[in-house]
């Protein structure tokens, strides 16, 4: 009974899934490269910080800006020796800057946007790598499930013919029920397949910001296993963020040495006074300064001094660091698809399985080594894609560092 109620679970589950997944309607996309380029351009996240680059991008228009003149309006009413006396003064100072504080803002802000460019590609480049590995995951997935439903037909056949014959051996009745427990454990494994392919259906459409599954043609197919690659990691995201944030460093020193220099406020003045019914003008030139006599920014000038040299150790670090990672990728891409060669390839393993079927047809192999070569099979198929997963992503972090993610393809 125990078994029954497990097949019967794992069979709806199965059915339910293939229902569900039977009524969505697939994308408009016709090769696996098109499926790339819809994930680099439309991925919701990629969208996002490409926005959120753009804010970083108008910090320069804001360190441009200049101050407003200052108006400056005095009045009195009054008594004095000569008589009643009323006075109005009007002056207006536009402020210069002097150091080069303006040019100095604008290398501060023109470093940060592109510190700000080299971290979002950094985390864009880590978006496509998932995307694509999930991808490479969904073909897989499709290729187990169709072994286990091949399977799972094998079974039911087998199943068949027993039940047909009168009398069993306690041998093949012992084969009959290891059958079944083979049978149910297909059947579950198959609705877990099922169910992290609707996972990743689900993804693919968030990853290609389309409300539609991606459909098998558009899956990548083949794994790259005999390229070469620079070892040089200039163009590397990490590699640029860092020496921009030494860039940065840099600039903001200038900017606290020309904050050394006070601010000269200079303008024209005007002055009105009216002494016992006579009227009086007077022009000149207004002038505002502070004297740098106490404080010359000597505490900031120093703290910028510390912080382009903790800049240029991370910038250090960051490159040996990323020399290491580079080598690590390309030993694992080489050791992995080497390994992957030397395999025998899907047509010769179908081939193998299809000749074990039809010596079991002929009554020359027992049940149970039907029900073993078909759980060898889907052993080796697992261990098989996990390898090819991880080639992948050595591939694609190897692209990432030489820095031409964006330009390849699958």
């Amino acid at each position: 009974m125990f078994l029954k109620n497990m097949k019967f679970v794992g069979l709806c589950l199965v059915s339910l899934l293939d229902i569900t997944y039977a009524q969505e309607r697939y994308c408009d996309l016709k090769n696996p490269n098109e499926l790339l380029a819809s994930i680099k351009t439309s991925h919701p996240e990629i969208v996002h910080n490409k926005k959120d680059l753009e804010v970083s991008k108008s910090e320069v228009e804001v360190a441009r800006e200049v101050p407003n003149p200052k108006l400056m309006l005095n009045a009195s009413d009054g008594e004095e020796i000569d008589g009643e006396t009323q006075k109005i003064s009007v002056s207006v100072l536009h402020t210069f800057e002097l150091g080069g504080k303006k040019e100095s803002r604008e290398m501060v802000a023109k470093s940060y946007g592109a510190l700000s460019k080299f971290k979002t590609r950094d985390r864009d480049e880590d978006l496509i790598i998932d995307a694509i590995k999930s991808a490479y995951r969904l073909k897989q997935v499709l290729s187990l499930i169709s072994i286990y439903k091949e399977g799972l037909q094998s079974f039911k056949s087998i199943l068949k013919v027993k039940k047909k014959q009168k009398s069993l051996s306690p041998k093949e009745k012992v084969e009959q029920q290891n059958l079944k427990f083979a049978l149910n454990d297909f059947s579950l494994k198959l609705a877990h397949l099922q169910s992290e392919k609707v996972r990743l259906d689900k993804h693919m459409a968030y990853f290609t910001h389309k409300n539609c599954k991606v459909p098998e043609k558009a899956l990548p197919k083949k794994i790259k296993l005999n390229e070469n690659f620079s070892t040089k990691t200039n163009s590397y995201a990490k590699y640029k963020e860092a020496k921009e944030a030494l860039h940065m460093a840099q600039a903001d020193l200038e900017l606290e040495k020309s904050n050394v220099y006070p601010d000269l406020k200079i303008g024209p003045s005007f002055q009105h006074q009216e002494i016992a019914g006579r009227s009086f003008q007077t022009y000149g030139v207004a002038i505002q300064m502070e004297l740098p006599l106490f404080n010359t920014n000597k505490g900031r000038r120093l703290k910028g001094l510390k912080k382009i040299e903790s800049a240029y150790e991370k910038f250090e670090h960051v490159k040996h660091e990323s020399k290491l990672d580079l080598e690590s990728w390309i030993l694992k891409y080489q050791a992995l698809t080497e390994a992957l060669k030397s395999i025998e390839t899907k047509q010769e393993i179908s081939q193998s399985h299809q000749q074990m079927e039809k010596l079991f047809k002929r009554g020359v192999i027992p049940i149970s080594l039907v029900v073993d070569s078909h759980k060898q099979l889907l052993d080796y198929m697992q261990t098989k894609f996990t390898y090819e997963l991880d080639v992948v992503d050595s591939l694609w972090n190897i692209y990432k560092m030489n820095g031409d993610l964006f330009t390849k393809k699958f």
